[in-house]
């Protein structure tokens, strides 16, 4: 809108960009090395959190423990991203699950995330900044909003599935649940989300 007021007229198909470099890629050729991911096909990513300050857009930890054990019944390998503030979910996490997923927590900085982003068949993530990252990698998301507005703050894409649940309390805007439930994110449940991304990588439910 901003841009329109100035003459400038913005076509339909606008999407995000990010590149990697070279050393980026490299740097995840190791990683997923030492991870034992390189000739992995079925790759879903997801993100542990949103940012230090919407604790209310995060989705239970219970859940996506229970994507990780359901995935790997699959034969997919799962990676966890998060920053170095998500080493306490990401050892809760460990005591949630009953497989062994791969722990990028803190491993990677903006890039490199792209670039790992770039090599999953799916990525599920709350309303944060890698929802953006996968954007721009053209990577099919799950998208899980609780207390923001899918419509305002989704990035412009054509591989993103959106799981939104419509309260009479959302979407509130707010940091702290004040019905202290934190159901819109706990209303959208693993099995759904499940379904879609095996829905997305072609595999049976």
């Amino acid at each position: 809108q901003v841009l329109s007021l100035l003459g400038i007229n913005i076509k339909d198909g606008a999407s995000l960009e990010l590149w990697p470099t070279k050393n980026d890629e490299k740097y995840v050729d190791e990683l997923f090395e030492s991870e034992w991911l390189t000739n992995s096909r079925n790759i879903v990513g997801i993100n542990i959190s949103a940012s230090i300050n919407w604790p209310t857009k995060n989705w239970p930890l219970e859940y996506i423990a229970n994507i990780c054990d359901e995935l790997t019944k699959k034969n997919v390998r799962v990676v966890i991203t998060g920053q170095e503030k998500d080493i306490p979910a990401i050892n809760r996490l460990k005591q949630l699950t009953k497989v062994r997923f791969t722990n990028l927590v803190g491993k990677t900085d903006i890039l490199q995330l792209a670039e790992v982003i770039k090599r999953c068949k799916v990525y599920i993530t709350p309303d944060s900044a890698p929802l953006h990252v996968a954007a721009s990698m053209k990577t099919p998301i799950i998208a899980l909003f609780g207390p923001t507005d899918s419509k305002r703050h989704i990035p412009p894409s054509d591989k993103i599935v959106i799981f939104e649940k419509k309260l009479n309390c959302t979407p509130c805007y707010s940091n702290k649940c004040k019905i202290l439930t934190q159901a819109c994110m706990v209303d959208i449940l693993p099995g759904e989300v499940l379904s879609e991304a095996l829905k997305i990588m072609e595999l049976k439910t």
